[in-house]
C-alpha cells in the first residue's frame, strides 16, 4: 500500500533531514513540490503531527499549465493553517489540530490532488532537488573563454 503525505518543512536542514530517512528505507520516495525560502517568519511555529483517514481516491492528473497554479494554492493554504494555528493559545490549538478535518475542511489538500502530486513525474524528487540546488555546480564565466580578457568592472 502507498501512503501519500505532506510534509511542510521550512528550513534547509528539514530537507536533509528527510533525504535520510528516504535513505533508511522508511520513505521510498519524496518529491519536491515546492520551497518558500524567503518568508519573514515561519508559519508553523511548534510541532504537530496528525494522521488524516480519507477515502482512497484517484490522482489528479494535473496539465502542465495548471501545475505552478495547483501547487501554489495548496502550498498557500497550507501556510495559512500554520499561521491560523500559530497565533492560537496551545489548548485550543490542540483542538484545532485534533479536529482538523473540520476546523480546515477548506485548506486541507483533496487527497487526489496529494495522490497526484506524488505520481507527477514533472516534480523533483528530493534527492534531484538537492542536487540541482544545494549541490556543487561548475560555472564558467564568459569572461573565461574571451582575449584579452575584459577590464574589471568599477562600481
Amino acid at each position: 500500500a502507498q501512503n501519500s503525505f505532506i510534509l511542510n518543512l521550512e528550513h534547509l536542514c528539514s530537507c536533509f533531514r528527510v533525504q535520510e530517512v528516504v535513505k533508511s528505507g522508511i520513505v521510498t520516495a519524496a518529491n519536491v513540490v515546492s520551497t518558500i525560502q524567503d518568508a519573514p517568519r515561519p508559519a508553523f511555529t511548534f510541532w504537530a503531527v496528525r494522521n488524516l483517514s480519507v477515502n482512497k481516491g484517484d490522482g489528479t492528473m494535473f496539465e502542465e499549465e495548471s501545475l505552478p497554479a495547483a501547487i501554489a494554492e495548496i502550498s498557500l493554504n497550507l501556510q495559512n493553517i500554520g499561521k491560523a494555528l500559530a497565533a492560537l493559545p496551545d489548548s485550543e490549538r490542540q483542538k484545532k489540530l485534533d479536529q482538523l478535518k473540520t476546523s480546515f475542511h477548506n485548506e486541507i489538500p483533496r487527497i487526489e490532488d496529494v495522490m497526484g502530486l506524488a505520481s507527477n513525474e514533472d516534480l523533483p524528487s528530493l534527492e534531484e532537488y538537492l542536487d540541482i540546488y544545494h549541490g556543487p555546480f561548475d560555472l564558467t564565466l564568459d569572461s573565461e573563454l574571451v582575449w584579452p580578457v575584459p577590464p574589471a568592472m568599477e562600481y
